[in-house]
């Protein structure tokens, strides 16, 4: 009987404990134990915070845990002490490395921040806009979307319209929009004014600015890309462009058959110090030529090269056995292709050296595909190999 009533005393014991704040704040012993938006510390579930490396990098009332911020308690470091153990710098330091760049500690680590792309300054740590001057010009940009006035009533900030940026001291057209003058982009350039472009997809002109990247050029600002449209040949200049969001078709796929473009491109970076090494930067919203790694080609200037120099674009038919051609360019391992391709050696190659094949993965319906007569999709095997590591299931377009 005793038994029995130890029994019933717990069990109503249990039953009172439904719904107690003891229950609200579960217990774990795992971030595996909590929700997806949480984790485990010391035995109870919390908010996840924000990423950290050290204390520094959190709110005063949080510590760094397991690589989040969370409420719990400090090391014995303070904000103004030296940076932990293999840290290079503490949270939120910064410094001016020269006059146009700026390092900013990010997770214990710097970070360079090119100021002039934005045509500012490094001043004490930080990116800057020159000097209020009237003889230098009436207006001052403070950043991207703000002018100052340097004339009476000096220091009246106006807010650039939301297809303009600020450069150069003036409101202007940004990167990407329509225009049919110079003047009327910030970059100081219209490419395919009214006339000048026909059959490239744009039915009006394209702001910009022109020579990035090269011996006498300029990088572009911040939310720009500068497109190696040089290493096409033809007597093409790098310019700066918009980066692509959502509104920018890949490819004819699902557009009016009418639709000239513009469409979704990706263009070699090259570096201003040595245009024989470049990257591969976000795609852009661009006209439709030059054309991507597998698109049909009737010769080298219709196609996307590689670098200015050396790795310009090559539009191939595989011993003629390619109906239209095939647009690609030289690749090794310093000068890459781009994400949609892979760098085939072939026998017949110099060692080492290759050109850009696309991967079936990535075939574009009305722009690069691998239906064309004399392609199929193969895997490497004995008459090409992959110099880097790249794969796809659907294997690569090749004869």
């Amino acid at each position: 009987m005793k038994t029995r009533w130890w029994w019933l005393a717990g069990l109503l014991m249990a039953y009172s404990c439904q719904g107690c704040p003891c229950t609200e704040q579960p217990t774990c012993e795992l971030d595996s134990d909590c929700g997806t938006d949480q984790a485990c510390v010391n035995g109870e579930c919390q908010a996840r915070g924000t990423a950290c490396l050290v204390d520094d990098e959190c709110p005063p009332d949080q510590a760094c845990q397991d690589g989040f911020c969370r409420t719990g308690v400090r090391n014995a470091r303070t904000d103004a002490g030296p940076p932990d153990a293999g840290l290079e710098c503490s949270f939120q330091e910064s410094r001016c490395l020269n006059d146009s760049t700026v390092e900013t500690c990010e997770f214990g680590r710097y970070s360079q921040v090119d100021c002039a792309r934005n045509g500012l300054s490094c001043q004490e740590g930080g990116c800057h806009p020159p000097p209020c001057n009237p003889d230098a010009g009436a207006a001052r940009c403070l950043d991207l979307h703000t002018l100052e006035s340097c004339v009476p009533p000096v220091g009246e900030r106006t807010d650039c319209a939301g297809n303009e940026t600020c450069w150069q001291g003036r409101c202007a057209k940004s990167t990407g929009e329509p225009c049919t003058t110079d003047d009327e982009c910030a970059g100081g350039y219209c490419h395919c004014k009214p006339g000048e472009c026909p059959g490239t997809g744009l039915e009006n002109g394209y702001c910009s600015m022109r020579n990035c990247n090269v011996d006498g050029g300029s990088p572009c600002p911040a939310t720009d890309v500068c497109m190696g449209l040089a290493s096409a040949g033809g007597g093409r200049i790098n310019l700066c462009g918009a980066r692509a969001d959502n509104t920018c078709p890949e490819s004819t796929r699902g557009q009016d058959p009418a639709y000239p473009g513009p469409f979704k491109r990706r263009f070699p970076v090259p570096d201003p110090a040595n245009p024989e090494q470049y990257t591969f930067d976000d795609e852009v919203c661009f006209e439709k030529m030059p054309l991507p790694v597998g698109a049909g080609c009737a010769g080298p200037t219709e196609c996307i090269g590689g670098a200015s120099v050396g790795f310009i674009s090559q539009c191939v038919t595989f011993s003629g056995t390619v109906v239209g051609g095939y647009c690609t360019h030289a690749c090794d391992a310093t000068h890459p292709c781009p994400p949609e391709a892979a760098c085939a050696h072939f026998q017949s190659d110099p060692a080492g050296a290759g050109i850009c094949l696309l991967k079936c993965g990535e075939q574009r319906q009305g722009l690069a595909q691998c239906n064309r007569e004399g392609l199929s999709c193969k895997q490497p095997g004995g008459a090409f190999t992959i110099l880097d590591s790249s794969t796809d299931v659907m294997g690569f377009c090749v004869n």
